[in-house]
């Protein structure tokens, strides 16, 4: 169970099968074949994999693993550390815990039942589900504004505005996209750090 610790546990941000979902999605519009593109993700999993496990390697040599890419080394470390613990610490079985994960369950479907039933339900159950995730804590006031954005657009302009809207906040989660990259190219070409606006 160790090795799926990360699935559920911080790597929302890296996990393929949302990119794997928008390439189906693509390839189904311009009529690609579904095969082809099932043997061009399982080609990029294995290369994708090799080359990353050569480069931490190869970095953490020439730059030292601890020193340069610390973050590297706890990933691994923490989910055989909570591993180890229960078998030196084991703690009794907890009743509590199935519990609320099961009112967890039934309230996302309420959720999910209302979000597809109302139109004016606010809340969505990814949210739910992403709630216990660290970045959280970083991206609630962001998620915040543009809640309450999107509830004044819908109820001051209705449907109509906010899809004409639509394009133009896209293109300000695209600019912010096009912004961090260019930082980071141009740190690269120069070979120093540049501005970081992001810090996860």
């Amino acid at each position: 169970m160790t090795l799926f610790y990360w699935l559920n546990r911080e790597s929302y941000r890296a996990h393929p099968m949302p990119h794997q979902l928008e390439g189906f999605k693509l390839a189904n519009r311009i009529g690609m074949p579904t095969n082809r593109l099932i043997i061009t993700i399982l080609i990029a999993a294995v290369l994708g994999s090799i080359s990353c496990f050569w480069s931490i390697l190869h970095v953490g040599y020439k730059l030292g693993m601890e020193s340069k890419l610390y973050r590297t080394t706890w990933f691994a470390r923490e989910g055989y550390s909570i591993l180890a613990s229960r078998f030196t610490q084991p703690a009794d079985v907890s009743y509590v815990d199935p519990l609320f994960m099961g009112i967890g369950f039934v309230f996302t479907i309420i959720v999910m039942l209302f979000r597809s039933k109302f139109l004016w339900w606010p809340l969505h159950p990814v949210g739910y589900a992403v709630s216990g995730w660290w970045i959280i804590g970083r991206l609630w006031f962001p998620l915040l504004i543009s809640t309450v954005l999107k509830w004044l657009i819908l109820r001051f302009g209705g449907v109509k505005s906010y899809r004409n809207l639509v394009p133009f906040f896209q293109g300000l989660i695209l600019g912010d996209f096009i912004v961090g990259s260019s930082w980071s190219i141009l740190g690269i070409l120069l070979g120093r750090p540049t501005y970081v606006f992001w810090g996860g």
